[in-house]
């Protein structure tokens, strides 16, 4: 089986002055890739393959992100307030949307992060969040995830206690099993990230179809609706995955 993934970028304009300039410049985008299997899981606390791995970047966005040069550097978290033993974070969040409308809060931080961390949630890569104060212990059940070191303050903060110092905590938070999950829709609906139906993301595109071993497409999303209605563009993101024998 040959599976291709191929993604193309296009910017639209409700009426080009240029037809033809603009069709130019959306085929200038177009992009190949090759993969070979179509996402195993779309649930950022169970991916493990490559594939979904970097699906979920493209669809979802965590506290921080490595920017083209490989740095750390800010993305839903406006403001990180650091205790002087860096064994507390507490982190201050950006206004942001999910695909469905729903603002982000703190609150889809900290119960995504929870249930990953409950012995009965099936994760392969939950080890990375014992560097979390009691993460470990609750995972292997002998505490409850009530006591794990992630605390709710508002909306839009939560605090983060760390078993001990950790220099690379915010690259960490740049990896999937550290985004957010919409906590109605995960509540709602527990297989969510198989069903298209009730499918939500909060990244920089929205997952538009899924024709599962065959074929996704997605659109590109701006986190603030209010910019998404004043601008005059469209952006239209496709990766395909066309099976050949």
């Amino acid at each position: 089986l040959l599976v291709f993934l191929f993604l193309s970028t296009i910017f639209l304009s409700c009426q080009p002055s240029n037809p033809t300039q603009t069709s130019r410049k959306s085929s200038d985008q177009l992009f190949h890739m090759n993969i070979k299997d179509g996402p195993q899981v779309l649930d950022p606390r169970k991916a493990r393959d490559l594939n979904s791995v970097n699906l979920l970047k493209i669809l979802f966005e965590g506290l921080t992100r490595l920017n083209r040069d490989g740095e750390i550097e800010l993305a839903l978290a406006e403001k990180i307030d650091v205790s002087d033993d860096a064994l507390s974070f507490i982190f201050h969040l950006r206004e942001a949307f999910w695909t469905n409308g729903d603002q982000v809060t703190a609150e889809d931080f900290v119960l995504a992060w929870k249930t990953c961390l409950r012995p009965d949630f099936p994760s392969d890569t939950a080890f990375q969040m014992y560097v979390i104060k009691n993460g470990k212990l609750a995972k292997e059940g002998k505490v409850s995830v009530d006591d794990v070191g992630i605390h709710l303050i508002d909306s839009r903060t939560f605090q983060v206690e760390l078993e001990r110092p950790i220099p690379y905590f915010l690259h960490l938070l740049a990896a999937p099993p550290f985004f957010p999950v919409n906590s109605r829709i995960d509540q709602m609906d527990s297989g969510w990230a198989n069903n298209k139906d009730h499918f939500v993301s909060n990244g920089p595109f929205a997952l538009e179809e899924w024709k599962h071993q065959d074929s996704m497409k997605m659109v590109k999303k701006l986190l603030n609706i209010r910019r998404m209605m004043k601008e005059n563009l469209r952006g239209i993101f496709s990766l395909g995955i066309p099976m050949v024998s």
